[in-house]
Parts: C-alpha cells; structure tokens; sequence
C-alpha cells in the first residue's frame, strides 16, 4: 500500500514506520518518563505487588517490569476482634480485618454501600446466618457472592468509570456518608453485624425491634443514582461457593492462615478450584443467562 501511494498518488508526503520502530520509541518513550521523573510526595514508587513469603514482596515499578526490588513487611499480627468493633481501612500500607464490614463501590454516577453478611464460626451447616431463610432479612451476601469469579486484576479489560477512576464529583462523599451511617446503624442494633436487613418503609416498621434501631432500619445494600437523584434498599442471599465468604473458603483461613492467602494471591485459579465455582462455570448455558442493566426492572 505504501509503494503504490508512494509512486501514484502525487502532492502527498507518504512515510512509512515499522511496527518494530513503533514498539521500539513507545519503550523508549516510557523508560525516558521513569528515569527522569521525579516520584511525587506520599505517593508510592511500585505499582505491582507479588508476595513471595510471609513478610516479603516482589516491587515492581509496572506490572509489565521484569526487574524488581525485595522489601520486607511487617509479619502479620493476629488480633482479636469482637462484634463491637469497627475499623476504618485507609491505605497506609497496611491490611486491617474486621467483623462488622461495610464497604463502599464507586461508578461514573453511581454507588453501592453495603454491610457485609456475618458468619459464625461454629456454624458449620452451610455458611449461612443463624436463620437461612432472605425473607426475614437473614443469610446476607458479601460484596463478592454476586460475582461468578475469583479476584482478579481489576484494571485489566475495564473501561474507565469501570475501574471507579472516574466519578462525578460528589459520588465519593456521598457513598462514604452513607457508609459511616449504615455502620453507626448497625453499632445501634442488640445483634449488631447479625442484624436482619429489610427493604421495606421504615415508617412501617416503628414498632418491629427486629428491624429497627433508635436511628431506624439497616439494610444491606443502598444503591445510588446520581441520574436520577434516587437511592434503592435491596438484599441479596450468600453464595454458597462465594470465593470471599463461603464455609469453604472461611474454614481454610482458619485452618492455614496467612499460608492460604498468599497461595490465593500467588494461583489466581486456586479459589475457585477449592469453592468449585469453576466447574460451576463450565455447565453453565450461556443461553439461559439473562443480562440486566441499572435501568432495567426485575
């Protein structure tokens, strides 16, 4: 195509670039950027983390680098944590658990704030709450039940407003807002995290001690929609092969401890071999798969 335009077509400057140049001046373009920029303050000088023991990480500057540094952290701490408390994550370079988790997630004009089901450690039927039953609130789903796979990379394939790098400008407020008042609400309930989750009008719940609490209900997922200026109340049930809160998954933690975590982080297929989701996948009809939007009605 260069050739015949080169001879035939007269008045226009053709130049032709070889994809090797092109790979070689994006690299070259690249490595000039890391070597002469200057790490801004408070910010962090790696980008990809692969654990290779308990207290040791692989840095690298780029998850597409082959060289890396070694750097120690703290060994984990085990620490006790009651149904009372409560602990804010902030990324300081550290992991912090908790029994009472809400969590918030972010789109281009909307959010989800949730708490995250409970479960006890001595039941062993099938993971689920006390009383399995979604209807009176109860057997509650963590953030990840509705996903159909184990953690992965979240930026990789993802469009923009999909990795929650792009909100409008009040999104985040108003998700954290709310996170810290679904948390106070749940603080104020005799069965604190155990607490039963209802979609229904508060107003019509005054007199149900099961439901309310002095601050009113506390549901278990509020969606917001900055398009509409609107919120919704739903619930969800636990998956019983949740890669995150099923008895599977739970009862390994516990048996391995900090072992397991580094084997989920270092075989990203070793959840759901163990929770069996992929054999799930793979008799799964994408035929009868029915796909809704936010939009969309049930």
């Amino acid at each position: 195509m260069f050739e015949f335009c080169h001879e035939h077509l007269k008045g226009i400057a053709f130049t032709y670039i070889k994809d090797e140049e092109i790979i070689q001046h994006h690299n070259n373009k690249l490595l000039d950027q890391f070597e002469n920029s200057a790490a801004i303050a408070g910010t962090r000088s790696f980008h990809c983390f692969v654990p290779v023991s308990e207290s040791n990480l692989k840095c690298f500057i780029t998850s597409q680098a082959t060289e890396y540094e070694i750097h120690s952290t703290t060994k984990a701490v085990q620490i006790t944590l009651h149904t009372r408390d409560s602990v804010a994550c902030v990324c300081d370079g550290q992991w912090w658990l908790a029994e009472i988790v809400v969590n918030a997630a972010l789109g281009y004009d909307t959010f989800l704030v949730m708490r995250h089901g409970y479960r006890l450690q001595d039941d062993k039927a099938s993971g689920d709450q006390p009383v399995s039953t979604l209807d009176n609130g109860n057997d509650l789903g963590c953030y990840f039940c509705n996903d159909v796979v184990a953690p992965g990379n979240s930026l990789a394939d993802r469009t923009l407003d999909q990795q929650c790098t792009v909100t409008r400008p009040g999104v985040s407020y108003i998700a954290a807002g709310i996170a810290v008042e679904l948390a106070v609400s749940i603080l104020q309930h005799p069965k604190k995290a155990l607490a039963p989750a209802t979609t229904s009008d508060p107003s019509t719940l005054k007199s149900n001690a099961e439901f309310c609490t002095p601050l009113g209900i506390v549901p278990h997922q509020i969606r917001g929609y900055l398009d509409r200026f609107q919120n919704k109340l739903l619930s969800s049930k636990s998956f019983k092969q949740c890669t995150a809160c099923s008895q599977t998954v739970l009862e390994e933690y516990r048996k391995h401890g900090f072992d397991f975590v580094l084997k989920v982080m270092n075989m990203p297929g070793y959840l759901e071999e163990i929770t069996a989701l992929d054999k799930l996948m793979e008799n799964v009809n994408e035929d009868e798969v029915l796909c809704f939007s936010d939009d969309e009605d049930f």
